[in-house]
């Protein structure tokens, strides 16, 4: 990797600015380490790091990119400002000065997203500026929805080919297993069970994807070792761990989804599952057999039972004011309900509901505090209509549909086992947030945003470059 260490060619200009924007960062996230007050032994090595990311970052910015979605950190939490926003700028800043070389493709991004992605960020800045509680927070939240989008177009125009985008998915797969594994010592040492590491609540969606990356990309097309299943052990176990039934659900759901769709469009799955089905039942014996001598098994059996549509029977005088999570999250949507009703058309301002609610709130105080304060709409569907109005909703949902009716389009067109596997993956993958964003906000902020529009931009570099390989299908 030294050898290949290469200062990038950029005009003087250019390197001036480039240089310049990159120090500036480096110095910013130092002083936001510090004003924080955090003691943090990388603060020392912040300026090498900045150098390295200078002398390298031409060539592995995917790669500072996806690493970076490991760590839930935030350099700045008023504003929400982590590792990964600032990777994310400093990949702008050098897509603007480099985006006529090698380094990036010339793919063309379909019109129908390209055009959504306008209005989406228009909106979305729209509300955050013209909202009755208009701040330079809400100002800001909403410069960092737009660097959503921005980066995931920038994705887009970096993937090479089909093995590159199989070599950024590997990579994600790695970068969880690792966290994986230090969560496991996290939870070894301090003997609490739902400990997420250093990717934060993050990890419970990214183990369910992993597990659905290795399902459909490994187990079913017949590619599986014994890395696969350390690795799909690993991130099972974990997931058991974390308690997470909305996650248990949206693997659920995808999982039996994309089996589905994987016989139905794959041949090659079809007569490897009736080869293999034998095989990968006992497979799946053997785990479920790990978790009862793990003891998992009363995680399971303990968070199943909590499950009750006997809602609000909680005893108050024991302090118990809710019997389930379910009824908090009803609270929570009756009080957004509260702020879209106010705010039908505009809303509040991207990602501003968790600041405004208690405005619309009409539970007892004690209650609020305990269930709805500091909490966002709890779907990312009524985050983005409480925070953008009936308009942003629109669009967003209208991204969603598009993005899952590309990524159908992908795997209907393709005709490699390689292209078939990763075609599947990415359209799970569509059919899993738009599953899982009914019942779960992560993807409107934070890790799991920046993901969801980094596996978006893998999605479309997949359709397009397959479109491009069979010209007779359309856009």
């Amino acid at each position: 990797m030294i050898n290949n260490i290469k200062f990038p060619d950029l005009k003087i200009s250019h390197k001036f600015l480039y240089f310049s924007i990159i120090f500036s960062l480096i110095i910013l996230s130092a002083y936001l380490f510090f004003i924080d007050q955090t003691k943090f032994v990388i603060i020392p090595l912040i300026p090498f790091v900045g150098l390295l990311f200078f002398f390298t970052f031409r060539r592995y910015f995917l790669y500072y990119f996806i690493f970076s979605l490991g760590v839930v950190r935030y350099l700045q939490f008023d504003y929400r400002i982590q590792i990964i926003t600032i990777i994310s700028i400093m990949i702008l800043i050098l897509f603007a000065t480099y985006k006529d070389t090698e380094t990036f493709n010339n793919l063309k991004y379909p019109y129908s997203i390209k055009l959504l992605s306008v209005l989406i960020v228009i909106q979305v800045l729209i509300s955050s500026i013209i909202s009755k509680y208009v701040s330079f927070q809400s100002v800001v939240y909403g410069c960092v929805f737009t660097i959503f989008v921005l980066i995931s177009y920038v994705i887009f125009r970096s993937v090479k080919n089909i093995k590159h985008i199989n070599k950024l998915i590997d990579l994600f797969i790695l970068l969880v297993v690792v966290s994986t594994l230090l969560t496991f010592a996290d939870i070894f040492v301090t003997g609490y069970t739902r400990s997420s590491g250093l990717i934060g609540y993050a990890i419970m969606d990214f183990c369910v994807l992993v597990l659905l990356f290795l399902i459909f990309r490994n187990y079913l097309f017949g590619k599986a070792n014994v890395l696969t299943h350390i690795s799909a052990l690993l991130v099972f176990l974990l997931t058991i761990l974390h308690q997470s039934r909305f996650a248990w659900l949206g693997f659920v759901l995808s999982l039996v989804y994309g089996i589905i769709v994987a016989v139905k469009y794959s041949p090659s799955v079809k007569v490897y599952l009736k080869k293999r089905v034998l095989s990968y039942f006992l497979l799946g014996v053997v785990f479920i057999g790990l978790v009862f001598i793990f003891g998992f098994h009363e995680l399971i059996l303990l968070r199943v039972s909590q499950i009750s549509l006997d809602f609000f029977q909680g005893t108050p005088e024991e302090g118990q004011y809710l019997s389930n999570s379910l009824e908090s999250r009803l609270l929570i949507w009756l009080t957004a309900y509260n702020v879209f009703i106010a705010h039908p058309f505009w809303g509040v301002g991207f990602y501003m509901f968790p600041l405004v609610s208690e405005q619309y709130n009409f539970l007892p105080q004690i209650m609020y505090e305990l269930y709805v304060e500091n909490m966002d709409a709890h779907t990312t569907y009524f985050n983005f209509l409480v925070d953008t109005g009936i308009i942003g909703f629109t669009l967003f949902l209208s991204y969603f549909i598009a993005m899952f009716r590309l990524s159908f389009k992908a795997l209907k067109i393709s005709l490699t086992d390689e292209e078939k596997s990763i075609s599947i993956v990415l359209n799970v993958y569509c059919f899993f947030v738009i599953v899982h964003s009914i019942y779960s906000g992560a993807f409107t902020f934070g890790l799991n945003a920046f993901h969801m529009w980094f596996m978006f931009a893998l999605n479309l570099s997949n359709y397009i470059i397959l479109k491009n390989n069979y010209e007779e299908y359309p856009v």
